[in-house]
């Protein structure tokens, strides 16, 4: 009986004991799981494009950045495991400073690049960024095959100038314009989307003018031809334009006429010979009658300022159809100009003779001005 008892004892103990042991473990708390911070919001965004400020082949800085604690809640500061390059499993280029979620790292030519992140909190627990991108846009080309070509010389005064523009992305490029006489030249005009610029008005005779192109692409990028110079062709009037038509205008009877003319130019011994003119403004408009002599009038100019001279006195003996009462007369150029470049013939003449035609017997015309201009067509 005793020993049944013992026996008893010692399951209730047991059992107590087994007890007593799940109640221990089922008190257990949940273990703890850490989790760094998730990199987030990075800058510069997904996509976006970074001007080149530099020029190619030079370093240009950039500033990453990013959303994160900078402390892992226990005032342990975080750092962060930066990566970058041009392919898109970047590179390990560095960590951060303690608690700093940015890192500067340097670019020298555009194209895409590829960065991430990874989170290390004081535990060494990690968490890591999806691989992010940008682009960094390259400046355009420099504007080659400019026209006219550097140095070039007899430029028409009309020249059409132009050029030709790239870019490494393809992108629209815009191009301002420098032009002047002086060195650097001034802007002329901006925002050009084709390739070649033509002068409001028309430039000077035997200048030497600068030029130089800037191409501008949408993202800011920018590149400048160098200083270029020509030179325009000095004035070469064309005089055959002489030969022909002619609209003769006389102001002072109101009086013109479409005649042929024959104007002979020397461009040599700078002399103009004059031939059948209507000269109706020196007998007057109502009479209608033609120069019918043979003398031609003789006038010569200043190439440099085209104003006309002339021979004195020159025979216009048999100008009408009664030399012996309507003549002897001379003629002389006073002053005028000839415009090879609006095609006129400008004179302003003076009459002397004895004849009696115009002033009535006894008084002869000892000098009248008349003016003429004869614009060719």
């Amino acid at each position: 009986m005793k020993k049944i008892n013992i026996i008893l004892v010692m399951l209730l103990v047991l059992a107590s004991l087994f007890t007593i042991q799940s109640c221990t473990k089922n008190s257990e708390p949940d273990p703890v799981i850490y989790q760094a911070a998730m990199p987030a919001t990075p800058t510069p965004a997904v996509n976006a494009v970074v001007a080149l400020t530099g020029s190619s082949g030079s370093p240009q800085p950039i500033t990453l950045s990013w959303a994160g604690t900078k402390n892992d809640g226990t005032a342990n500061q975080i750092v962060w495991q930066v990566y970058f390059g041009s392919t898109s499993h970047p590179a390990y280029v560095g960590n951060t400073a303690k608690g700093t979620n940015s890192f500067s790292v340097q670019v020298t030519a555009g194209g895409t690049y590829y960065w991430q992140v990874i989170t290390i909190d004081a535990n060494n627990v990690q968490s890591t960024s999806a691989v992010w991108s940008f682009e960094v846009n390259s400046n355009p080309g420099v504007p080659s095959s400019m026209s006219p070509a550097n140095n070039a010389a007899s430029i028409s005064i009309a020249k059409t100038l132009t050029w030709l523009g790239s870019d490494p992305e393809g992108d629209l490029l815009k191009y301002d314009v420098y032009l002047g006489t002086t060195n650097p030249p001034a802007q002329v005009a901006s925002g050009l989307t084709s390739p070649s610029y033509t002068p409001a008005s028309a430039l000077a005779y035997s200048k030497k003018y600068y030029w130089k192109i800037v191409a501008n692409d949408p993202f800011g990028g920018t590149n400048s031809s160098l200083v270029d110079s020509f030179t325009t062709a000095p004035f070469l009037p064309d005089y055959t334009v002489f030969f022909g038509k002619a609209l003769e205008l006389a102001p002072s009877v109101s009086a013109s006429k479409t005649h042929l003319v024959s104007v002979q130019i020397d461009t040599v011994a700078h002399k103009i010979t004059l031939l059948n003119p209507l000269a109706d403004d020196m007998i007057q408009a109502g009479w209608a009658q033609t120069y019918i002599g043979v003398h031609p009038i003789y006038i010569t100019y200043n190439p440099a300022t085209k104003a006309l001279s002339s021979v004195a006195h020159q025979p216009w003996l048999d100008s009408f159809p009664d030399p012996i009462e309507q003549g002897p007369m001379y003629l002389e150029v006073t002053s005028g100009t000839i415009d090879p470049v609006a095609k006129t013939l400008k004179i302003v003449w003076t009459l002397t003779a004895s004849t009696t035609e115009f002033n009535g017997p006894g008084n002869p015309l000892t000098a009248k001005l008349a003016s003429s201009t004869y614009t060719m067509q």
